[in-house]
């Protein structure tokens, strides 16, 4: 499905999707993007990460809601990508990995039902609707690589829990006790475990981690909740947060 945002008779944007993968933390989502504004008209396959997009998806979804017109700016900044949205304007910033990319900048008004039918169909199309507590896989996961909060959750059903805790420690951060671990990586403490926590130097080992009655975080998602991020309400952390990494 290609997804359409702006004018068709006049600037207007295609993306389709290609695929998504959870398991990396760097350019792993790919996008097949058709661009007509002004004088430039091309297609080209983009690779963004993850994250980014989720903040895109998550700002674009925020700001359908209201009455202002969307501004959404994109702009190539060779190899890195990030998401930049202010007030009313939201950006995607990709990059194209194959030789002799392009720089692309333009900004346009779209119909804020037209960015809601977008929205709508990527959250069937390519986001889980498992939620538990208001908290979607894909709007945590993002918190967990970009804000780095220390989580507490608890899981129902078999071999469910009432509190356990999971974090991304950044690069800076090492552990107290010996032998002493520094950073980056990602932590799971689940209660009356035989291992009282468990480390992980990536985001895929992490995910990819068993520990929940033989299934992984994702396979379990639908039974767990959220409690706190940093000893705070989920939604305002989220919503902080991420309005935080929007403006950087």
């Amino acid at each position: 499905m290609r997804y359409l945002l702006g004018d068709k008779n006049a600037d207007w944007l295609e993306m389709e999707i290609i695929s998504v993968d959870r398991t990396e933390e760097k350019s792993n989502a790919v996008i097949d993007m058709y661009v007509k504004s002004g004088s430039y008209a091309g297609d080209g396959r983009f690779v963004v990460d993850y994250t980014d997009f989720v903040l895109f998806f998550y700002h674009m979804g925020m700001l359908a809601d209201g009455d202002e017109y969307i501004v959404p700016e994109l702009l190539d900044r060779g190899y890195g990508s990030s998401v930049d949205v202010a007030e009313t304007v939201g950006g995607l910033i990709y990059d194209d990995r194959s030789d002799g990319y392009q720089s692309i900048e333009f900004d346009f008004p779209i119909d804020p039902a037209k960015i809601a039918d977008f929205v709508g169909d990527l959250r069937t199309q390519h986001f889980t609707r498992r939620s538990v507590g208001g908290m979607e896989f894909d709007l945590f996961l993002t918190a967990l690589v970009r804000l780095m909060p220390q989580t507490v959750f608890s899981l129902r059903g078999p071999s469910g829990f009432e509190k356990g805790r999971m974090g991304h420690a950044g690069p800076r951060w090492k552990t107290r006790s010996k032998p002493v671990r520094k950073g980056p990586f990602y932590w799971v403490e689940i209660p009356d475990d035989s291992q009282e926590i468990r480390y992980y130097d990536t985001l895929k080992d992490f995910l990819s981690a068993p520990l929940y009655g033989g299934k992984t975080l994702e396979e379990v998602w639908n039974r767990v909740e959220i409690l706190t991020l940093d000893g705070k309400e989920p939604r305002d952390v989220i919503l902080e947060g991420f309005t935080r990494l929007a403006q950087d």
